[in-house]
């Protein structure tokens, strides 16, 4: 079983590729995969200090 954590952040209108959403709105990490925030979105995770493991949810 997969663990994972839903973190809220108020970044506002950020674009995942999937349309943009609007603050606040959850991030999904999980570790069945070796990919951080950093992969998707260096700039947001920069602002956000955030080095986790990221679960698409799509």
């Amino acid at each position: 079983m997969i663990g994972k954590v839903l973190i809220e952040t108020t970044i506002p209108m950020v674009d995942f590729g999937r349309g943009q959403s609007p603050y606040p709105f959850m991030f999904v990490f999980t570790q069945d995969k070796n990919e951080t925030f950093e992969d998707i979105k260096p700039m947001f995770a920069k602002d956000l200090g955030i080095s986790v493991t990221f679960y698409d949810t799509s």
